[in-house]
């Protein structure tokens, strides 16, 4: 992961560049735990079983969300980030929580428009990462999902603000 495929991938310099002034947990968009959207749908238990499952989740951060869906009972869920230093945030946030769901855990630094995925996942959860990237990127986001989701998965995704505002991110 470097600056050059950030800048390719439609991504902003600004999320390397907090993470790497050392982003704490509970500090601008790290809410430290995971996302009150994705607890609510697990805490329903609206995504039935997950057993043998695989779920992907790009713009990951620490991972928080990864973790609630590998104890939700998916049985490998990929977290991706494009920033190296919030991939090895992620990657100790796991370490330290010493839960045995986060060995189904797979924490890649990686451009999304690079993935590949085989077998492709049965779930893909966006919380904000489609409104990170700049609007131009929103049709090849729609394809990759697309590419990257079984015909009959779930893409589940969480966007922010659905307001009139210019520039970003987060991108209206």
């Amino acid at each position: 992961c470097s600056s050059d495929l950030m800048a390719k991938a439609g991504a902003s310099p600004h999320w390397e560049k907090m993470w790497s002034a050392g982003l704490p947990p509970r500090a601008a968009f790290d809410v430290g735990g995971p996302s009150q959207t994705l607890a609510e749908l697990l805490g329903n238990k609206m995504l039935g079983s997950c057993e043998g499952l695989r779920a992907l989740i790009p713009g990951c951060g620490r991972a928080y969300d990864a973790l609630a869906l590998a104890e939700y009972g998916f049985a490998n869920v990929i977290a991706v980030d494009l920033s190296p230093t919030a991939v090895d945030a992620a990657k100790n946030f796991l370490a330290e929580t010493k839960n045995p769901a986060a060995s189904r855990i797979e924490v890649r630094c990686a451009n999304f428009f690079e993935l590949e995925m085989d077998p492709k996942v049965d779930l893909i959860w966006d919380c904000t990462f489609l409104c990170a990237l700049d609007p131009e990127a929103r049709t090849p986001w729609a394809n990759k999902m697309r590419e990257l989701l079984k015909p009959s998965g779930t893409l589940l995704t969480c966007i922010f603000p659905i307001c009139e505002k210019e520039g970003g991110p987060p991108y209206a």
